[in-house]
């Protein structure tokens, strides 16, 4: 058995380092993959938080409310708390963030509005005008993208080889998108651009164990760690206040 975790945990650190848009591994080995990476997961998890919520980032970004999302939480109950973060939150962040992971079209076609989230929250760009400036321009190379792939044979078989080579950037691009966005759940009052990216860093490597379970188990397993995960996580805040 330990052997077996080991080898696991080897297979996932050699995917990260050339991930691959792969066919699903045998349902008789699904179960043992989502149970030895859960606890990877949450060790991570855990270490990063407490590496990157230090005084000194926290000083030097100036963030206020420390502890708002966490009351917040607690406000809601513990039963809504669990539909909203533990259900319903990874439902719909695995459907938007990660169910095109396997399609080709939809990799190539979503990366300007992964590129755009990522820039716009990393610059910490607030005017409407921008905000709204940039998702047309991106949704337009959405478009552009996904028309020249249908129509073009040209364009179709270039994207092929760049995708089959290059399948590292869409992958990660994913995660670091996935990781970013949950910076708008601090209040930085100096925005330092680019910086903030550390906060989420344990955001972006549960983004790269939610992908490689994505493609390696199924999207029903990538759901299904994800809400496992964020009731993990939500339970010693409730106990937290319970004190």
């Amino acid at each position: 058995m330990r052997l077996q975790v080991i080898y696991i945990y080897i297979s996932f650190i050699r995917y990260l380092k050339k991930p691959v848009c792969t066919k699903q591994t045998l349902s008789t080995e699904k179960f043992k993959i989502f149970i030895c990476l859960l606890p990877l997961a949450l060790f991570v998890d855990f270490g990063l938080d407490f590496f990157t919520n230090n005084h000194w980032l926290m000083n030097v970004l100036k963030i206020s409310d420390i502890g708002a999302q966490e009351n917040e939480f607690y406000k809601l109950g513990f039963g809504l708390a669990i539909l909203t973060v533990g259900i319903i939150g990874p439902i719909l962040e695995e459907l938007i963030g990660r169910s095109y992971l396997n399609n080709f079209y939809w990799n190539n076609g979503l990366i300007p509005i992964n590129v755009s989230i990522i820039f716009l929250i990393l610059l910490n760009v607030k005017e409407i005008p921008i905000i709204i400036t940039t998702v047309i321009i991106a949704l337009f190379f959405c478009l552009i993208i996904y028309l020249g792939l249908k129509k073009s044979n040209l364009i179709k078989v270039t994207l092929l080889k760049f995708y089959s080579k290059n399948f590292t950037v869409y992958f990660y691009l994913s995660s670091i998108s996935f990781g970013v966005i949950h910076l708008t759940n601090f209040a930085i009052g100096n925005f330092i651009p680019f910086l903030p990216i550390i906060l989420v860093l344990s955001q972006i490597f549960a983004g790269l164990i939610l992908g490689y379970i994505r493609l390696i188990l199924g999207l029903r397993w990538s759901i299904a760690f994800h809400s496992l995960h964020n009731i993990i996580f939500l339970v010693p805040l409730f106990l937290k206040h319970l004190k």
